[in-house]
């Protein structure tokens, strides 16, 4: 016995080595592997779209070509969106300074108001324009230069998996009993379609959910007159697949400007409150309701997939850390030693606990 258990933790601890080198791989050729994997998701989305069109009769060939083209034209045009709306901040740039300085003036004479003291708004606007630098706009728009230099790269490369993954995608079972044998195959064909299921059910109901919420801040922005209205439209709709504080963050830029652009006091609190509303609605009461108990993780795993995946691979990860750990929570299933981990990752342990229970009243 002692010597089995020396075994035993012998092979953890060359398991533990084994995980942190391939995440430290994971960190390390993220410009390799985060396309690949951000890839991989969308194929598994649109895979039952293909399955649709092979009903259709339509040849595999002609499926994979419309939908490629139609996927990286969308894409195209949400990076459209980022540069043009990059340009129209910098056109636009003195105005925006002067906006905020006129909505400084009128927050300030409003707290003098109340605290009976004479604060110099010039002294305080000072101070927060001299926390940029002069040319903090050509410094700004510079760093997203580089940023989409680096993301062209990385686009290239999500197109490159993305159409070799697509053209295979709906011949999956047939590559995977090939290369794994009859027998294991159809075990690692169950897990496989057990994962593509769950990632692809969720990325669908959180996507539609994003473009809700993301429509509507476009709608509501674009009512009340507020600048870059397609922009925090496509802001809400992105951050929203972070999970827990995206929809924070993604409200609180168009609030800011909505704030500096609109005049009436009534205009901004109805400006905000349904903004606020939209959120709330979308994702404390729809999103919820049809997602369920889907995805079958704790919020503690939610949290901590967040942290991890956004240390490894950035916002990319923490857009893409809920289906991560969905996938990490299959894989952890499959091994009896590993699977007490995927149990306590899980949100419906009491679920799971129930048939033993009614088992055992039965037997008494």
């Amino acid at each position: 016995m002692p010597k089995n258990h020396e075994i035993d933790l012998s092979r953890s601890i060359w398991i533990l080595i084994g995980v942190i080198i391939v995440f430290w791989i994971f960190r390390e050729l993220s410009s390799l592997i985060l396309p690949f994997v951000l890839a991989l998701f969308v194929v598994m989305l649109l895979q039952p779209f293909l399955a649709l069109l092979g009903r259709k009769r339509i040849p595999n060939w002609l499926s994979v070509t419309i939908v490629s083209i139609s996927t990286l034209l969308v894409l195209a045009a949400f990076v459209s969106i980022i540069s043009s709306t990059a340009t129209e901040v910098a056109e636009n740039s003195s105005e925006l300074t002067a906006r905020i300085s006129n909505k400084l003036d009128i927050f300030i004479d409003w707290i003098n108001s109340f605290i009976k003291k004479d604060l110099q708004s010039y002294e305080i606007k000072s101070y927060i324009f001299n926390l940029f630098s002069a040319d903090w706009i050509t410094v700004a728009l510079g760093s997203f230069a580089k940023f989409l230099g680096s993301f062209t790269g990385s686009f290239f490369m999500f197109s490159l998996y993305f159409v070799i993954l697509l053209s295979w995608i709906n011949k999956y079972d047939e590559y995977i009993l090939f290369v794994f044998g009859e027998r294991h195959g159809k075990r690692f064909l169950e897990t496989f379609e057990t994962t593509m299921h769950s990632i692809s059910s969720y990325v669908g109901t959180k996507f539609l959910m994003s473009f809700l919420t993301g429509f509507l801040f476009w709608v509501i922005c674009r009512s009340f007159g507020v600048q870059f209205a397609l922009f925090w439209g496509f802001l809400a709709f992105a951050l929203n697949f972070i999970p827990s504080i995206g929809s924070i963050i993604a409200t609180i830029p168009p609030i800011l400007i909505g704030t500096i652009y609109l005049d009436s006091g009534i205009s901004i609190l109805i400006y905000i409150s349904l903004l606020g509303m939209t959120q709330i609605i979308v994702g404390n009461i729809l999103d919820p309701i049809l997602m369920g108990n889907r995805m079958k993780l704790n919020t503690l795993t939610v949290i901590f997939g967040l942290v991890f995946w956004g240390y490894i691979w950035g916002v990319a990860g923490m857009l893409i850390s809920v289906p991560l750990m969905v996938l990490v929570r299959i894989i952890l299933e499959q091994n009896p030693t590993s699977a007490v981990i995927a149990r306590a990752m899980s949100a419906t342990h009491k679920r799971r606990f129930a048939p033993i229970v009614n088992k055992q009243q039965s037997e008494e």
